[in-house]
């Protein structure tokens, strides 16, 4: 099924001036390259030079909306990174025998980065150097996919023994779900135990709301395609969420949502269309046909060869979406289409087309497209999971939560973690927990250390302060938690020093070991129309230890990337908070910093409200620093009228807040 090779022939006298001075031996093994080589589109001559035919046919392969960019950059990296983060790729290629050569960044054993120059977030393109001696061949990726191929990559997943009509061991879902019959073209009920496939691509700006039950007329060409793939590899139903929920009942979509899980774990396999920008670009392989591999004979100097690696997936644009953060993660096998290649991953292997076809050559498995931290003991960091997402964009700024629910119901399921506007807890946790509990629970007031580092961060409306959703914009958190796989929680844990209540819509507030108690029946009013008193409201009651301050403009200064924040308590003295705690402070939107006059320009609050740091139970040593005393976290409010809001989260290392008066309030923060 492969094509015939494109590896090309360096020809001297078909190499133009400027490859000449470039000296492409210098891009061979083990010759040290400390510099990169930028390069003009315009200064290519394909027709008339051998290397630049061969670079241009190597370009990253960009989005159809981009614009055409004229400065090239021909870089370097150690193998080191090709080898922990190419993917499957690095099977196939022969690693530098010398492992210490391969990890590290002096080295002369370096791979090639070809890439559009400014844009780093765009595809580039590796390009491998490999000695005459080691050179085993490539079979180009064929134009065309080989679904013989996809069948024994899901065989060797252990998948099916047979065909994948034969498998029908798909567990009962709890709700009704519609998928697209392949063969009538028809949106039907699933049937009991049928296997089904899912996809996972970018909806675009297509203004179509998906209201379909016919598939008669031509779809989208991505959807066609999928519509094909299920068809040749012998599965007749096809769920896609544009058109398999519901659009007439507003109570059945919210419940599909929040279902999720099941519909992308059950799937036998998620499609993940990696290539384009809409639903109209089609899967590569399938409509589309695939550039293969390029490579450049060096003669007696070895071969320069184009690999494909999965920075395809992380630098596509569907990597940046957030509702395809949770179709990914939950899927159980999957299926990447690139412009360049296929892949397939499951909990089992890791598979391409590139590396089925080539010989193994060194016995790493490759890293991991795109698979959550999971073991036999535990699901990982769920705070590095959200951390990950808030990174992602969004159309509708409402769905910050919606487009994560499957992934929060996924651990609610299997570690028993529940979330209150996003935030996680363990079930059975009080709100707070006394230092030297349990390390395996999580309590909310734990959730709440998280942190605005982009100072473009702006509030999202509808959703509390002090939950990260409550803001545009990426998010760090400033502790871990390694989920451990159904944590019971059974033992008695001491209630920390913070104690919260939930307020309801109708202005009541519960318990927390009430709310715990009723967690199914209370659902976040995420949407004005369908509220209802007894649904959650944005605010709670907390009672801790606090500290009234003011804020300091006029000590407030400048620092490099990120501004230090001064606050001075009620009693009379700064406290200046900097370092690692300053960076904690430039999400706040809200504060405008003036450089030059004595005060402190606010937008949303005016000048004379008060500010509030309420102290966290948490503390946390300093890395690398065994010995030293801990620090402490608290959080910065500002009054708004009526309730308390979210600033910043402020890190004290030397012990300032120790200086502040506490004095224990209930707040309510909204």
């Amino acid at each position: 099924m492969a094509t015939s090779s494109i590896v090309q022939e360096l020809e001297p006298a078909r190499t133009c001036s400027r490859c000449v001075k470039l000296d492409v031996a210098t891009l061979l093994p083990w010759r040290i390259a400390l510099h990169c080589h930028i390069i003009f589109r315009s200064e290519l001559n394909p027709q008339t030079c051998t290397v630049c035919e061969f670079l241009v046919q190597c370009l990253p392969i960009l989005p159809l909306d981009e614009v055409d960019i004229s400065t090239l950059e021909l870089g370097f990296k150690s193998w080191f990174y090709l080898l922990y983060g190419g993917g499957p790729t690095a099977r196939a290629l022969p690693f530098p025998e010398d492992e210490e050569s391969a990890d590290t960044e002096v080295s002369g054993s370096r791979y090639i980065v070809w890439k559009y120059r400014y844009k780093p977030e765009w595809p580039s393109s590796v390009i491998v150097s490999i000695p005459s001696d080691r050179w085993s061949g490539v079979t180009p990726t064929s134009a065309k996919i080989n679904y013989e191929m996809i069948m024994e990559w899901f065989k060797k997943d252990g998948g099916l023994q047979h065909s994948i009509s034969a498998r029908v061991t798909i567990p009962p879902l709890g709700i009704r779900l519609a998928v697209i019959d392949c063969t009538n073209r028809s949106l039907v009920p699933l049937p009991t135990g049928a296997l089904y496939f899912a996809l996972s691509y970018v909806w675009g700006k297509d203004a179509s709301d998906g209201k379909t039950t016919s598939f008669s007329t031509r779809m989208p060409q991505t959807i066609e395609d999928s519509i094909s793939v299920c068809k040749a590899l012998d599965c007749r139903y096809l769920w896609i969420d544009r058109y398999c929920i519901t659009h007439n009942d507003e109570r059945v979509r919210a419940l599909q949502i929040k279902r999720m899980n099941e519909i992308y774990s059950n799937a036998f396999v998620v499609l993940i269309a990696c290539a384009g920008i809409d639903p109209h670009y089609g899967l590569p392989g399938v409509s589309r046909t695939r550039p293969s591999s390029p490579g450049l004979n060096m003669g007696n100097r070895g071969y320069l060869q184009m690999v494909p690696t999965v920075d395809d997936i992380a630098s596509s644009i569907w990597s940046t979406r957030a509702w395809t953060y949770q179709e990914a993660f939950l899927a159980t096998r999957r299926l990447y289409f690139t412009d360049r290649q296929l892949y397939f991953e499951s909990s089992v292997c890791v598979e391409s087309e590139f590396t089925t076809l080539a010989p193994v050559l060194n016995p790493s498995t490759g890293a991991r497209m795109y698979s959550p931290i999971r073991s036999s003991q535990s699901l990982g960091n769920i705070f590095f999971l959200i951390e990950t997402y808030s990174r992602r964009n969004m159309s509708f700024p409402g769905d910050v939560l919606n487009a994560l629910s499957g992934v929060l119901a996924f651990y609610e399921q299997n570690a028993r973690i529940r979330h209150l506007w996003g935030l996680p807890f363990s079930k059975h946790a009080p709100a707070s927990i006394a230092k030297g509990s349990k390390e395996a629970v999580l309590s909310i007031e734990t959730s709440l250390l998280w942190a605005l580092p982009n100072h473009q961060s702006w509030r999202r409306e509808g959703f509390p302060s002090w939950s990260w959703a409550g803001w545009h914009g990426a998010i760090e958190y400033r502790t871990v938690f390694d989920c451990p796989l159904q944590n019971n929680a059974l033992e008695t844990l001491e209630q920390g020093a913070m104690n919260i209540q939930v307020e309801l819509e109708s202005g009541t507030s519960v318990s927390w070991d009430e709310f715990q108690g009723r967690y199914a029946e209370l659902k976040e009013n995420h949407h004005k129309d369908n509220a209802r008193n007894d649904n959650l409201s944005r605010y709670i009651l907390v009672e801790a230890d606090t500290s009234a301050v003011t804020w300091c403009s006029a000590c407030t200064k400048p620092l490099t990337n990120h501004w230090a924040v001064s606050l001075k308590s009620v009693e009379g003295g700064s406290l200046w908070f900097h370092g690692a705690g300053a960076g904690d402070t430039r999400g706040i939107n809200s504060i405008q910093y003036d450089r030059h006059p004595t005060r402190l320009t606010c937008e949303c609050w005016g000048l004379q409200n008060p500010y509030m740091v309420v102290h966290l139970s948490y503390a946390a040593y300093a890395p690398n620093a065994p010995g030293t005393s801990p620090f402490d976290y608290a959080l910065l409010l500002h009054y708004v009228g009526g309730h308390w809001e979210r600033l910043a989260l402020i890190l004290d290392k030397d012990g300032q807040m120790k200086r502040l008066k506490k004095v224990r309030r209930k707040i309510r923060l909204g």
